[in-house]
């Protein structure tokens, strides 16, 4: 990732950090349907202070990908920015339907206690952003989305340009998938229009 800065600290001690993503979304769809996804990101470390108060993330590129029935997916795009501020998404990424994935979304807010990007304001967990899954018609199944080839930057008041990112060596990466359940779209209409049709045969065979 272009983004990819170094931490200040030992890579030894970068074992102590965990860096999470995780997502939410309906449990259940209809195939045919839209859903929204909203991405989620914690950063714990024995290195500085994680509290809500001190830390936040500088930055982040998450890459959505549909690697689970990925062929159900018709669109992705972002619907909500970051809670960062002030700058919040840079890029809202690109939809790729060769891959079935949300392309580089990438999310800013500063450098904390680095003149002139003064408004760093700090928030962990966050959350990172939310996208709108677009499904095709007829195709039923289980649809898992994983964020791959992450870049986070996580990081505290008085770190400066110090804090840990998602490639130093020892920081260990929680990806965690999401799992959706595309079901069929209910056959009531069908069934309806089969007892208007029958309905209306029985009246004109009564006459």
């Amino acid at each position: 990732m272009g983004l990819a800065l170094t931490g200040i600290v030992e890579p030894a001690a970068l074992a102590q950090t965990t860096l999470t993503v995780w997502m939410e979304a309906p449990a259940q769809v209809q195939a045919g349907e839209s859903f929204e996804v909203d991405v989620f990101l914690r950063g714990e470390t024995d290195l500085f202070d994680d509290s809500p108060e001190v830390s936040g993330f500088n930055s982040f590129a998450l890459s959505p990908t549909a690697t689970g029935l990925g062929q159900a997916v018709v669109n992705m795009e972002t619907t909500r920015d970051a809670e960062m501020s002030p700058w919040g998404l840079l890029d809202a990424g690109t939809y790729d339907p060769t891959t079935s994935a949300l392309l580089d979304v990438t999310g800013f807010q500063g450098i904390p206690d680095t003149f002139p990007l003064t408004f760093w304001e700090p928030g962990n967990p966050i959350r990172g952003f939310s996208f709108r899954v677009d499904l095709v018609a007829g195709l039923t199944g289980e649809l898992e989305i994983q964020t791959l080839d992450p870049f986070m930057w996580f990081s505290a008041i008085g770190q400066g340009f110090g804090g840990v990112t998602s490639d130093d060596p020892g920081v260990t990466l929680d990806l965690q998938p999401l799992t959706v359940q595309i079901i069929p779209t209910p056959a009531a209409p069908a069934i309806g229009l089969a007892l208007l049709v029958g309905g209306t045969r029985r009246r004109r065979s009564g006459h």
